[in-house]
């Protein structure tokens, strides 16, 4: 029997150790969306969070940056990483640090973060490519778009992994195995976490939808939602099958000529976007490893 709205809240409601998502989270989600926002402003809002600064700071000190002087403020971290960069490092920073430390064997949280960062760069990468004025918001919808994922571990990881292990044995996606095994869709619980999280409605609505490519199922009405949701998806398909990181499940399919077409890139230049994807990939794969360190 499928679960009900009532049964994800309750579910929502009995997660004790889910962590709270930081507030500064939520700002740095709003101030990356802003075209307006200064490095004034991401510098006042991490003084509030003197780890998160030092977490940046040790990416813009790191050899990968091989800087010739010692950075020690924000606004020094700017001219190495360049701003854009240092709101996404932030960013990330920021979300993997609610997970750091719980890992365990059967499920790799740095992989599953890797995952969604390879998915936060694929989205932004896709919205610039067909030039979406917001293209930062693809990048922080891509980002937490399986978060249902490690709420389901943190509720019952052991029955988590028994669901994951089914979808690998049987060549299946997650949610393919969820709805088998009569086990909470982490898109559905994904959903319900962000909203109690007050996320905003473009993370909701990706979090929710990123598996559904039928635009009418959705029952959303807005283009610019739709369109974002579409993009996650597009980005999440190619993550899946170039393999960058790991979400749970092996199977994966290319993005359909319809989607692609919905989202703006006609399909034979799906090849080069898939090319400047992995380009980007190899600057997030370097600072991951920092800040996994």
């Amino acid at each position: 029997m499928s679960l009900t709205v009532k049964d994800y809240l309750e579910k929502v409601e009995k997660v004790r150790d889910l962590p709270t998502l930081p507030v500064i989270f939520t700002e740095l989600a709003n101030m990356l969306s802003d075209t307006n926002s200064s490095v004034h402003d991401v510098e006042h809002l991490m003084e509030s969070d003197q780890s998160l600064t030092m977490r940046v700071l040790k990416v813009a000190n790191s050899a990968y940056y091989r800087v010739s002087d010692r950075v020690t403020n924000i606004g020094e971290a700017v001219n190495y990483l360049g701003f854009d960069k240092l709101k996404k490092v932030a960013l990330s920073s920021s979300i993997l640090s609610i997970f750091k430390g719980r890992t365990v064997t059967a499920f790799d949280i740095n992989s599953f973060w890797k995952h969604g960062v390879g998915v936060a760069v694929a989205s932004g990468t896709i919205a610039k490519y067909v030039g979406m004025e917001e293209h930062e918001t693809p990048y922080v919808c891509g980002l937490v778009h399986d978060i249902g994922k490690i709420v389901n571990y943190m509720l019952d990881a052991e029955t988590f992994i028994e669901v994951a292990q089914y979808a690998l044995d049987n060549k299946i996606d997650l949610v393919a195995a969820e709805k088998s095994q009569d086990y909470p869709r982490h898109d559905v619980l994904g959903y319900y976490v962000c909203k109690h999280w007050k996320l905003s409605k473009y993370i909701l609505a990706t979090v929710g939808h990123h598996h559904q490519e039928n635009v009418d199922a959705r029952a959303i009405k807005s283009e610019q939602l739709n369109r974002v949701i579409d993009v996650v998806i597009v980005a999440n398909k190619i993550t899946h099958d170039r393999k960058f990181g790991f979400s749970g499940h092996s199977s994966s399919t290319l993005p359909s000529p319809e989607i692609l077409e919905r989202v703006g890139i006609p399909p034979a230049d799906l090849p080069r976007v898939v090319e400047m994807i992995e380009q980007e990939w190899k600057s997030a794969e370097g600072i991951l490893k920092v800040l996994e360190s």
